[in-house]
């Protein structure tokens, strides 16, 4: 970058943390998982031997999103890395996935008339009523 345009864009975009700066803090707020719950049950798979997001870090956040009643398991892989949690979770992931595509999915007694799955929307609506969970 040139000397001219860097500073422009240090005094234009690096005034304060983007945190703090509009629009960010609510696009942040935005796209920060656990804000709502969803439908389905989560699978949360984190590596023991990850440096960019630590396991307590994950677990803390697991924790949050149960005590906010979202579904879910957390499952830590020894030794794991970030680009080695994938390749060492693989056949779990695919056990998990498996095992809850193959059983009839509970029924959610809080659908309301606007949402999707009510209106008929989705993998697993049933224009009977009966609005079950993909």
């Amino acid at each position: 970058m040139r000397p001219c345009a860097s500073r422009r864009f240090k005094q234009r975009f690096l005034v304060s943390p983007i945190w703090e700066t509009k629009p960010w803090v609510s696009r942040i707020a935005q796209n920060t998982p656990g804000s709502e719950l969803i439908e389905a049950p989560l699978l949360i798979v984190q590596g023991t031997d990850e440096v960019l997001i630590r396991a307590d870090i994950q677990q803390r956040f697991a924790q949050r999103l149960c005590a906010s009643g979202q579904q879910l398991e957390y499952r830590e892989v020894p030794g794991a890395g970030h680009l080695a949690v994938g390749d060492a979770a693989d056949d779990e992931v695919v056990r998990w996935l498996t095992d809850r595509l193959s059983t009839p999915p509970p029924i959610f007694a809080g659908l309301g008339p606007s949402s999707p799955r009510a209106r008929g929307a989705g993998r697993g609506a049933d224009p009977s009523g009966d609005h079950r969970a993909p």
